[in-house]
């Protein structure tokens, strides 16, 4: 079993990334020649936050509930619980989409920052799909913020975000 250098954690065999602070596990091992990756700070983190969220969510959420109106399906009198269902719809679909094709959603493209897997390798289908049902977790978004920038959404999927 490996351990982490800096913050002493188990780590996975193959993981090139702590899965607990985020720490670069393969740029510390002497002589192995891998590609080191940085880590996203915390501030670019936000930012892909804040960018996801008010194009992907708001501009898709309208999107959304204008092409329901639109086709008939909406009447005006729909309960929050229904709009609330159709946001984690669309949030869910926009993070699926985006880091499934490209690797990264819309902030990661402006803070030039991408997801991978801990290994070093591209995210799978199913990690990317577990990463994104866990940004509901309540404060899942502030997760991040601390001594190590690694999200819960990123320790769980086994995923980290890292600079471009």
């Amino acid at each position: 079993m490996k351990y982490c250098s800096n913050c002493g954690e188990k780590t996975g065999g193959k993981a090139k990334f702590c899965g607990y602070c985020g720490y670069n596990i393969a740029s510390s091992e002497e002589g192995k020649g891998t590609t080191e990756f940085v880590i996203a700070s915390s501030s670019k983190r936000l930012l892909n936050l804040l960018v996801d969220y008010t194009v992907g969510a708001l501009g898709g959420g309208f999107l959304v509930g204008l092409l329901l109106a639109t086709i008939g399906l909406v009447s005006g009198n729909e309960t929050d619980e229904f709009w609330t269902f159709v946001g984690c719809i669309v949030i869910l679909a926009y993070y699926v989409s985006f880091e499934v094709i490209w690797g990264k959603s819309l902030g990661k493209m402006v803070t030039k920052t991408r997801v991978l897997m801990q290994d070093g390798s591209k995210p799978t289908l199913k990690a990317i799909i577990i990463r994104s049902l866990s940004r509901f977790i309540p404060f899942d978004a502030f997760s991040f913020f601390g001594n190590k920038p690694v999200g819960w959404h990123d320790s769980i999927s086994k995923t980290v975000v890292v600079e471009d």
